[in-house]
């Protein structure tokens, strides 16, 4: 399945959360500092919207590194 990883580079690489939603693979992204939200498009001409702040806040207050499917269909 297609995916997007965020990775944290202040330790070693891990990664952080993965972004699942796409249906092949992802050609670009690009994250918006003002708005703080992450934009991939694949090959299916589909454009997703991710918000990593909010989903690694999700992440440390429910205290799990699992997968994250939460696009903005």
């Amino acid at each position: 399945m297609p995916c997007v990883k965020a990775f944290d580079m202040w330790s070693a690489g891990n990664t952080s959360v993965t972004f699942r939603g796409h249906s092949d693979y992802v050609k670009c992204c690009w994250f918006s500092l003002q708005d703080q939200e992450l934009y991939t498009g694949g090959k299916h001409r589909e454009i997703l919207v991710w918000s990593p702040s909010r989903l690694i806040t999700d992440e440390v207050n429910e205290k799990t590194a699992e997968d994250l499917d939460n696009s903005s269909d």
